[in-house]
């Protein structure tokens, strides 16, 4: 596991959201992320889960580590509500990623129509 700092690890918090609203806005890439986590919590993904969902990052020319990754996850969870995901699908310019957890805000993810 790496060691970071507050300023990387808000980067690597901002870099997994843009990731996550691009996800969730495809229905394609939805369906593939589901399909890898085989309704487990992204919290209960296993290396190899977040290995293919980092192989789907890259699709979206996202270079994101499995340490990154196990950062981000032991650094809080990462929960979208309903209303959220809709907003992010809907490319609407609200949503939010609740990050709990020490230095832990909320993130406003603005999505471009």
């Amino acid at each position: 596991m790496i060691s970071v700092n507050n300023k990387a690890m808000e980067n690597i918090v901002n870099k997994i959201t843009e990731f996550y609203a691009k996800v969730v806005a495809d229905e394609n890439y939805k369906v593939k992320f589901e399909e890898i986590l085989n309704g487990k919590d992204i919290t209960e993904a296993t290396d190899e889960q977040l290995e293919k969902i980092g192989e789907i990052a890259k699709e979206l020319d996202y270079d994101i580590t499995l340490e990154e990754a196990k950062e981000f996850i032991k650094e809080g969870e990462f929960q979208l509500s309903d209303e959220d995901l809709d907003a992010v699908a809907g490319g609407t310019n609200k949503g939010k990623v609740i990050c709990k957890g020490e230095d832990a805000g909320v993130i406003t993810v603005y999505v471009k129509e």
